[in-house]
């Protein structure tokens, strides 16, 4: 007789417990029914126990005991379990049919009970199975929620129809922003700062740039945008180059580049093309794209670059690459200090080509070059300067502080 409808029973461990009891789970005195699950509650790792090697049964006191033994990919462990550590003693019929009745013979009603009442643990554990799994609600009726081929899934993520919701396969997806707090495995991808990449090692606190722990995801298969479709929110579409992200639901007609209601713009395609078979990149396979394009050093954009010609722009570039990078000079009151001291953060100083500084008064309506010329003596920094006596800016008009005072503009070959 099967009196109830259980079948699990959770128990968190001390390190002092060794003994579980299992009389609710009315497993009908076999052990062979029952399962033991070990799982470490800080990160959800979740491992089978084996019978006879991490515990024994014992069907006349209804007990499990844990023993010291290896756990099938975890490795040596001692019982009993320390505090951290939930053991789920669970149902787990075989779904085998022993009895064998023939004709004519005398039956044991006990044994005719057992079939049935394993019968009932069998359509249990079915039911289980039926209210964990993904369903639909009793309304929707005429959905089929046949998978799409299997070749198709590969690689693929799983959505649903925007009209008949029933299963497709869409080609991208979007990373999460990444998490400083979060604990992230390998394989895990996140964005940050417009890039996509793939977690190499688990990794906390380790911030996303090209290393050992982190390495840049290629984002295959994003489409180009269409003015016919309908895209779903957050949505990617590729536009002139960019890519958006769908800010609504029901997205159609709406050109990214001129609908920031419903585009948002979400990184430049074209900053860095690598093409490889793999999901993600090399330090080494970085670093060498980088060095077709040159490097990309703090707010670094790219301004003047090799073409046929060796002359771009009025600048003689003896084919090299020229990067322009633009610094906030910060706090400098004109009026008490000739000089500013501002970090450039370059790799090389001596690379530098040209200075330039804007400043602008207190009130900031007026913008003025200085005459003084920057100039940098070695390392990281830059001293900008006024005229020691007679100068526009010393004056009480230049001497807020809390305040940009302006800007320093420098041209670097890379």
């Amino acid at each position: 007789m099967i009196q109830n409808d259980i079948l699990y029973l959770p128990y968190d461990c001390d390190g002092v417990v060794e003994e579980f009891n299992i009389t609710p789970l009315e497993y009908l005195k076999t052990a062979e029914n029952i399962a033991v699950y070990y799982t470490v509650i800080a990160t959800g790792a979740e491992y089978p126990l084996v019978k006879d090697t991490n515990y024994t049964v014992d069907t006349v006191a209804d007990t499990i005991t844990t023993i010291t033994g290896d756990i099938t990919g975890l490795g040596s462990t001692s019982s009993p379990y320390a505090s951290g550590i939930k053991l789920t003693i669970k149902l787990d019929a075989p779904y085998t049919q022993l009895t064998d009745i023939t004709s004519n013979a005398n039956y044991d009603p006990e044994n005719l009970e057992q079939t049935y009442d394993k019968n009932t643990i069998l359509t249990k554990q079915n039911k289980d199975g039926v209210d964990r799994s993904v369903k639909l609600q009793e309304s929707d009726v005429g959905i089929s929620m046949i998978m799409p081929p299997i070749d198709d899934l590969k690689g693929g993520v799983l959505g649903f129809h925007i009209t008949t919701g029933e299963p497709e396969v869409h080609p991208g997806f979007i990373p999460r922003q990444y998490d400083a707090g979060y604990t992230y495995s390998t394989n895990d991808i996140i964005q940050a700062d417009g890039l996509f990449y793939i977690a190499l090692q688990s990794t906390l606190g380790n911030d996303p740039v090209v290393g050992a722990y982190w390495g840049l995801y290629n984002l295959q298969n994003i489409n180009a945008w269409d003015n016919g479709t309908t895209y779903a929110l957050d949505a990617v579409v590729s536009y002139l180059g960019d890519l958006y992200i769908s800010l609504q639901a029901s997205n159609i007609g709406n050109t990214p580049s001129s609908s920031p209601a419903y585009w948002e713009y979400w990184q430049n395609a074209d900053k860095v093309n690598i093409t490889d078979s793999g999901g993600y990149f090399t330090g080494t396979e970085v670093e060498t794209a980088l060095q077709e394009v040159g490097p990309v050093v703090g707010n670094v954009d790219q301004d003047v670059k090799t073409s046929s010609s060796p002359t771009f722009n009025g600048i003689q570039t003896d084919n090299i690459v020229l990067k322009t990078k633009v610094i906030e000079i910060g706090d400098w009151d004109m009026d008490t200090d000739i000089t500013a001291i501002v970090t450039h953060n370059l790799n090389n100083y001596k690379n530098i080509r040209s200075l330039n500084v804007t400043v602008r008064d207190d009130a900031d309506t007026l913008y003025s070059s200085l005459t003084e010329s920057p100039h940098t003596s070695g390392g990281a920094t830059i001293s900008v300067r006024r005229a020691a006596t007679g100068s526009m800016f010393d004056n009480v008009n230049y001497n807020a502080t809390g305040f940009n005072r302006g800007w320093v503009t420098i041209t670097a070959e890379v």
